[in-house]
């Protein structure tokens, strides 16, 4: 929200001070900076958002989603079957699938 009127209030003050049509393109270049800086970049898909974002709702927003081995923090997503665990995404050791096949060992 307070992007828009950021981008408002320098439109009008471009309007009503006659700036040159440099600075005028340079202003919206750089708005248009902000925008992907701030999250505000439209989106449909991932793909369309710049590195570390991702697309929710139609924005690109930073991505929140660990990798496995990578450091995490509470609240990062880690892949499924992993969990964050001292920091680092890592496989839940206690899974029924692990336990199986760890007690199948020592038969």
């Amino acid at each position: 929200m307070t992007i828009t009127i950021i981008i408002i209030i320098i439109i009008i003050i471009i309007t009503v001070t006659n700036i040159n049509i440099t600075v005028t393109i340079l202003t919206f270049y750089l708005i248009f900076k902000l925008r992907i800086i701030l999250g505000t970049q439209t989106c449909s898909l991932t793909e369309n958002c710049p590195s570390g974002q991702i697309c929710v709702n139609g924005f690109c927003l930073p991505s929140n989603i660990a990798q496995i081995g990578s450091p995490c923090s509470t609240g990062a997503i880690c892949p499924v079957g992993y969990y964050c665990i001292n920091g680092f995404c890592v496989r839940n050791a206690l899974t029924s699938t692990f336990v199986f096949f760890f007690f199948l060992s020592f038969l």
